[in-house]
């Protein structure tokens, strides 16, 4: 989750590295795996923006389980 918000976030395989501290091929091999994992290919625009809304999606749904219940 992280190395996908990074990536779509930077828009570069290379600044999202450097911002996690790893090399670019262990992004793009975490790239792949999201892409296997779930169909979807973060390179693809269209693609990556559906993830993102799953994620929060996935945010909002935790957050509301946190939320003390009357």
């Amino acid at each position: 989750v992280e190395t996908l918000l990074a990536y779509v976030n930077s828009g570069s395989v290379s600044l999202a590295a450097q911002q996690l501290y790893c090399h670019r091929n262990t992004v793009l091999n975490r790239l792949a795996r999201v892409h296997q994992l779930t169909g979807y290919d973060p390179a693809v625009p269209a693609d990556a923006a559906t993830l993102i809304a799953v994620l929060n999606c996935r945010v909002q749904a935790q957050a509301g389980s946190d939320a003390p219940r009357s």
